[in-house]
């Protein structure tokens, strides 16, 4: 009597994963004689004892990398008879990947950040699913590609915008997030007067307090008017702008205008920059020194660019 071989097939004849996935496969066995005996090599190496006629073994084989492999199976029953090998293949494929720049950024109430998901991995097409300041499904169709939103600050506050990427195969990236924080910049500015006496020689300033606060002067070279009141000869005032708004705030598109003169209003622009930069920094104060000014008949106690009256000017 001849004993027929056994013979095998496994299903599914093959599959494909995400990297953390899994698929089971089932060895199916036809004709020999139980028991059998079946060796899997391949993605997975082992030994089964099958005892059932025309019995099956399954096992599962999981992606922990991407990569493809195959499951092979060679079976010999009880009679010593052996099957032709049967196989199936596992692909095991990457997740897509994600990053959100810039990071987080900070905008005044008003201004808007521009923010970027670069997707890595996977396979094109993409669908993104944006939640949290922007809500929206987008469909990135080149491989390894981006989106760019832009998120307004409307009001003041902080959000999170969170990304989450499936790829051609299903595969989905773990969530990517930048924060967004948006503050009322309510903008400040100080502006400071001084004024000094000049020297004898009627042109040189005498030197100014590190005090911006401090309007006294020393005298140079004083003269007394027709009322008995002694004055400067001559005298220099300086006007310092200083941005005093909250941190990271730039103060841009400065205008610097003397209110003061007898002969009207006039511009300074000449003498200051158009940007302060944020409170602190280098450049977020200026000064523009108008020199060798003359007494003229101001009542006030302020400085114009043609003389100063009142206590400014004294001691």
């Amino acid at each position: 009597m001849v004993n027929p071989p056994p013979s095998c097939v496994i299903t599914p004849a093959a599959a494909t994963n995400c990297v953390g996935g899994s698929t089971s496969f089932t060895v199916q066995i036809t004709s020999g004689t139980a028991p059998y005996t079946v060796v899997l090599s391949g993605c997975i190496s082992e030994t089964v004892t099958v005892t059932a006629q025309n019995g099956s073994v399954t096992r599962s084989h999981s992606c922990t990398s991407p990569g493809t492999c195959t499951l092979t199976a060679n079976i010999t029953d009880s009679k010593g008879c052996v099957s032709s090998p049967c196989s199936a293949t596992h692909t095991c494929v990457p997740n897509p990947t994600c990053v959100i720049t810039p990071a987080a950024a900070t905008n005044c109430v008003g201004s808007s950040t521009s923010f970027t998901v670069q997707i890595s991995s996977g396979t094109a097409p993409y669908t993104v699913v944006l939640s949290g300041c922007i809500s929206e499904t987008v469909t990135v169709t080149a491989q390894n590609g981006s989106v760019t939103r832009s998120h307004s600050c409307t009001a003041p506050g902080t959000c999170t915008l969170t990304a989450n990427i499936t790829d051609a195969n299903g595969c989905v990236s773990s969530p990517c997030t930048a924060t967004h924080t948006c503050i009322p910049c309510v903008p400040c500015i100080k502006v400071y007067k001084q004024v000094v006496c000049t020297d004898a020689t009627g042109t040189n300033c005498l030197a100014f307090s590190s005090d911006l606060n401090s309007q006294k002067s020393a005298f140079g070279v004083s003269t007394v008017d027709a009322l008995g009141q002694e004055h400067c000869s001559a005298f220099c005032y300086r006007i310092t702008v200083t941005n005093c708004s909250e941190a990271g705030i730039e103060l841009r598109n400065l205008v610097v205008t003397d209110t003061n003169s007898p002969g009207g209003a006039f511009s300074l622009g000449n003498c200051f920059p158009t940007t302060l930069g944020v409170a602190g920094s280098a450049n977020s104060s200026a000064s523009c020194i108008i020199p060798a000014v003359t007494i003229c008949d101001n009542t006030e106690n302020i400085v114009t660019r043609d003389g100063c009256w009142g206590h400014c000017c004294y001691e």
